[in-house]
């Protein structure tokens, strides 16, 4: 049975495999047929059109019109010339709406970052009165600890008065030193810069401003000692007294100290935002004077404009007296055609070119007018500062004069005043501060602006450049014209 089953399987197989094998060898016949039909046809119609291309050839009327219709495609091209234009009307006023929506969008952005940096300012003073919090804190908690151990610490106030005493004489000498330095370079380079007479000037101001603080410290140190003196002999007597006046006065000694580290840095700023400010000035007269060249090479680009538009009427009135001539002049007056086409097309890329150049202008002006605007800004920053450099001093000064009467009365309560004018100096100048980090980042913008100006002005003068060499190949197409036209 199992034999004969499997005979049974095999002799359906077999016959599955050759019905699926002639239906394959039927469908590739079926193919090939196709292809041999579609090749036959294709070479029917090829010798068709061969044998009707040879009778076509020398057919008279078929001469007439291959030579009649370039002429009538030179209407349909004026007409897909007036449609280019219009089409070129509707572009330019889809580039003015997206130009003026491009403007929204930059005021914008321009407001946004100015309420992003009004915000992380006032988030940096809220940091900044915290963490003058914690410092008052932190010192309070030490100034506890401190009391424990009042009599070793003015022992070493004393010496720490002697070895301020020793640092002052030391950055006297290095300040002489460092102006002996300036001084021979001032005297090197006399003869071929003059312009730095006045920072000698005002180098020799300051160490005189310098020497004169030496006096006062040495007066100061002078005292110091006298008071030392009078502390040692004073000091079982006045244990609990001087115990809290000393660390007040300490802690006195060193905001004065930072306030005054402070105040150096606050003018080393401001000399430094002056002499930006002087070149960026510079950079505003260079820009202007591009500006001032600009124009006027747009109005010479007017003029040549304005010349090749009369040339232009010519060849067209001398096209109009070579239409009326015979018929074997067809070809010349084509080719003239396709010249003046040639020109005319011309003419309207340099007239965009103008177009552009002018909106190029417009914008470097605007741009200039802002730059102004900033520096105004920045000016009127510097003089608040300058204002506020001064109050400070004046502060400082009373400050010094209440800390001398503290030392001499031992009085809390002036002591107290002089503390809350120290934390309000304090205030004040982590404000001053913030100013000049504002003023330091209006100055990189007006640099960034500027340099973004140069650029812009580098491109449009390679435009000029390329619209010259566009002109002088125009004027030579014009000559080759004319000498066809006297010809």
């Amino acid at each position: 049975m199992l034999a004969h089953l499997e005979e049974e399987r095999d002799r359906k197989l077999c016959g599955l495999i050759i019905s699926f094998q002639s239906q394959c060898r039927a469908y590739l016949a079926r193919r090939l047929y196709q292809k041999r039909v579609q090749q036959s046809n294709a070479i029917r119609i090829l010798q068709r059109n061969g044998l009707a291309w040879l009778k076509l050839r020398d057919w008279q009327w078929w001469r007439l019109y291959t030579k009649v219709k370039p002429l009538l495609q030179v209407t349909n091209q004026e007409e897909a010339i007036r449609k280019r234009d219009e089409e070129l009307n509707v572009l330019r006023d889809r580039l003015a709406n997206n130009e003026k929506e491009m403007l929204e969008i930059q005021l914008l952005l321009n407001r946004t970052e100015e309420e992003k940096i009004s915000l992380q300012a006032q988030l940096q003073v809220e940091s900044d009165d915290r963490a003058g919090a914690e410092e008052l804190a932190d010192e309070l908690k030490q100034r506890n600890i401190k009391f424990e151990d009042v009599v070793n610490e003015l022992t070493l106030r004393l010496e720490e008065v002697d070895e301020a005493q020793s640092k002052i004489l030391q950055s006297n000498k290095k300040l002489d030193e460092t102006v002996k330095d300036l001084e021979s370079q001032l005297e090197d380079e006399e003869s071929a810069r003059q312009k730095l007479m006045l920072d000698k000037k005002n180098l020799e101001n300051k160490l005189k401003e310098l020497q004169e603080r030496f006096a006062l410290m040495q007066d100061a140190n002078e005292r110091l000692q006298l008071e030392k003196k009078s502390v040692d002999n004073k000091l079982v007597q006045l244990s609990d007294l001087l115990q809290e006046g000393e660390d007040k006065a300490k802690q006195g000694m060193k905001y004065r100290q930072k306030l005054e580290n402070q105040l150096s840095e606050l003018t080393e700023r401001y000399e430094s935002e002056l002499r930006l400010r002087e070149f960026a000035e510079k950079e505003k007269k260079n820009i202007a004077s591009g500006i001032a060249q600009q124009s006027s090479m747009l109005d010479e680009k007017h003029s040549k404009i304005e010349y090749l538009t009369t040339e232009l009427g010519k060849y067209e009135a001398e096209l109009v007296q070579l239409r009326n001539k015979s018929d074997d002049d067809l070809a010349t007056i084509s080719g003239l055609q396709k010249h003046s086409r040639k020109l005319e097309l011309l003419l309207e890329e340099a007239r965009e070119d103008l177009e552009q150049e002018k909106k190029q202008k417009l914008a470097l002006q605007s741009k200039l007018r802002q730059l102004e605007q900033e520096l105004a800004d920045v000016q009127a920053l510097q003089e608040e500062q300058e204002i506020e450099k001064h109050q400070i001093l004046n502060e400082l000064d009373s400050a010094r004069l209440q800390l001398k009467d503290s030392k001499k009365r031992v009085d809390e309560d002036v002591i107290q005043q002089y503390e809350e004018q120290l934390k309000r100096f304090t205030k004040d100048l982590d404000n001053v501060q913030q100013q000049l980090v504002d003023a330091e980042a209006a100055q990189k913008r007006i640099e960034n602006s500027k340099k973004k100006l140069q650029q812009e002005f580098e491109d449009l003068q390679n435009e000029l450049d390329q619209s010259n060499m566009e002109k002088a190949a125009l004027l030579r197409k014009m000559k080759m014209i004319e000498r066809i036209i006297t010809k």
